[in-house]
């Protein structure tokens, strides 16, 4: 009769331990699920934009925004004065000609500043100018008259 032992008995066997993976996995899907919440927001100042059914999605470029309280900024540059607005859009198309301005205004500001506002802009010598507004999602649902 032939003893053998326990150890002799037992094969090794190989498996793969998937806790670890799964760990990886959902550490990556919530690392993305963060960064593109991040990469969706819209860039410049927090502006109330008016609405507008029509209104398109355009690359964003150069954001000019005008606040409820009136202050006029260029990007995150707070303006003080007419005239820095317009050595500001000059030398953005020296370093970047073509570049289009998008202006955000609050719906509280009256017509009478978005026109100075925009007139400044364009007598800098801008061509691409667009004016921000929030697209209004219409109902699927409702009835058509």
């Amino acid at each position: 009769m032939q003893w053998r032992s326990r150890r002799e008995n037992k094969k090794l066997r190989a498996y793969v331990d998937f806790v670890p993976l799964i760990d990886c996995a959902f550490t990556l899907i919530i690392f993305f699920a963060v960064s593109t919440t991040l990469i969706t927001t819209r860039a410049g100042m927090n502006v109330n934009l008016p609405g507008a059914r029509t209104s398109q999605r355009m690359p964003l470029n150069v954001q000019i925004s005008i606040k409820e309280d009136k202050t006029i900024w260029f990007e995150d540059i707070p303006i003080n004065e007419d005239s820095s607005l317009t050595s500001l859009v000059q030398r953005r198309l020296k370093e970047a000609p073509g570049s289009s301005f998008i202006i955000n205004s609050d719906k509280t500001i009256s017509y009478e500043q978005l026109i100075h506002v925009l007139d400044l802009v364009r007598s800098a010598g801008a061509e691409k100018i667009a004016l921000a507004a929030e697209k209004i999602y219409e109902e699927k649902n409702k009835k058509k008259k």
